[in-house]
């Protein structure tokens, strides 16, 4: 029996909209792969970043993406991803750099879905991020990109478990069967 295409989750929002606690507990939960945020590591201690960092972030968030993927994995968790790496391009460098660099990933044997934060918690200051008081615009544009993309999505919002239980089930009404009956839970 040939092997169903992997489900790629792609956890996505604003900053501090609770991504990475999300995409963490998913995979946990699920005993699924969890495709990291590059950004993160990369720009860890760095005061400031340019054009060119935002596209070898691309390169490398689809590279680690594309490695999770090729594990065969019935389901992948990502935080974040080639859209919201895009928008981020499109804040800080579309006036004088022109169009995004990177193209979307192309990969067969993966469906993307998002789960897109909303941005209902607590902002929570830390030095890489950059925009405490423009999260709602921020949510909007990637709202509007994963529409005009006609990309699968749900919003998520709401406080701890009841957030990841949101989450959960919709993997599960996307995958097509109950993951616990798949022995995934």
């Amino acid at each position: 029996m040939a092997q169903e295409p992997t489900q790629l989750f792609v956890v996505s929002g604003p900053e501090s909209s609770g991504k990475s606690t999300l995409a963490t507990d998913l995979a946990r939960v699920l005993g699924a792969p969890m495709v990291d945020e590059v950004a993160r590591g990369y720009l860890q201690g760095r005061a400031e970043y340019t054009a060119a960092d935002v596209v070898r972030i691309a390169e490398l968030q689809q590279d680690a993406e594309d490695a999770a993927v090729a594990s065969g994995a019935a389901v992948v968790i990502a935080d974040t991803d080639y859209q919201i790496l895009s928008l981020w391009w499109q804040e800080k460098f579309a006036a004088t750099e022109g169009q995004f660099p990177v193209s979307p990933p192309q990969r067969a044997g993966a469906y993307r879905r998002y789960l897109l934060c909303y941005p209902d918690l607590a902002w929570e200051p830390d030095p890489l991020r950059e925009n405490p008081f423009d999260r709602q615009r921020l949510f909007r544009l990637q709202m509007e990109s994963l529409v005009s993309a006609e990309a699968q999505f749900r919003v998520i919002w709401g406080q701890g478990r009841f957030r990841e239980r949101l989450a959960r089930h919709y993997i599960e009404a996307s995958v097509g069967q109950s993951l616990a009956e798949q022995g995934l839970l």
